[in-house]
């Protein structure tokens, strides 16, 4: 599915960014938000992808560096 590909290129580069600056508040939000703008469609579809957003951004905010 395109938003898993979406989702799993930009942890990678979050990862890569985080172990060269460290981590800082609002890590990832701006990754966040432009898939929100992506599949904001798909907030009111009960196909699982808005789910899959919700689910990256819990990540950013949760996320320790390891």
């Amino acid at each position: 599915m395109k938003v898993e590909k979406a989702i799993e290129n930009y942890k990678q580069r979050l990862i890569r960014k985080a172990k060269r600056a460290g981590i800082w508040e609002n890590f990832g939000q701006i990754e966040v938000r432009l898939i929100e703008h992506i599949y904001g469609d798909h907030q009111y579809k009960d196909d699982g992808v808005w789910d899959k957003v919700t689910a990256f951004d819990n990540w950013c905010q949760t996320y320790t560096g390891e």
